[in-house]
């Protein structure tokens, strides 16, 4: 527990760093990342700041972490590579917001 009786969230275990396979399509990483989001939603409406946060961090891994070093990455669209890039930071900033406390150790 953290200072003030909150629960501290370790990133490193609620949102691992996922290596790329390159065996599956890229378009199926990028389904995953628009679920996470879709379950964000969820959890937003819900007022589960911890679960949203959570799952506000292993998209940003995703996108951020995993996608680009898929070997398909530079041939997806400029235009949906942007889009990507523009979630992620919408996402950065919320996580930002919540002022959840986090460790990486």
């Amino acid at each position: 527990m953290a200072a003030g009786g909150k629960m501290k969230i370790n990133v490193n275990s609620v949102a691992p760093r996922v290596e790329v396979d390159n065996r599956i399509p890229l378009h199926y990483y990028y389904r995953i990342a628009d679920n996470l989001l879709k379950q964000a939603n969820v959890y937003r409406e819900e007022k589960n700041i911890m679960d949203l946060y959570i799952i506000l961090l292993r998209f940003s891994s995703l996108v951020s972490e995993t996608i680009p070093f898929h070997r398909d990455y530079q041939l997806l669209h400029p235009k949906e590579r942007s889009t990507y890039r523009k979630k992620l930071l919408d996402v950065l900033d919320e996580l930002e917001s919540l002022k959840i406390p986090v460790s990486s150790g």
